[in-house]
């Protein structure tokens, strides 16, 4: 019972330190002007509906005006759905 427990206990300390890990790494990525997403997507939430969501901003990023702007924001949602 002991070593389930530790097992436990060991494998939860190891999911936090990844999680850490994941975080620092997150932090030190830099993007030029909107080229980058951050989409956090959790396991229980349904893949479509994400999609759904990403098609919408889509069709609102088309009503951006500056050019360069858009095409950049709609390349980086492109990008994320793919």
């Amino acid at each position: 019972m002991g070593d389930a427990v530790s097992d436990v206990s060991a494998e939860h300390a190891i999911e936090q330190w990844k999680v850490r890990r994941l975080i620092k790494m997150l932090n030190e990525v830099r993007g030029e002007g909107t080229s980058m997403i951050s989409l956090i997507v959790r396991p229980q939430d349904d893949i479509n509906r994400v999609n759904k969501m990403l098609a919408e901003e889509y069709s609102t990023a088309a009503s951006i005006k500056s050019r360069v702007n858009r095409l950049s924001v709609q390349g980086a949602i492109t990008s994320t759905q793919q």
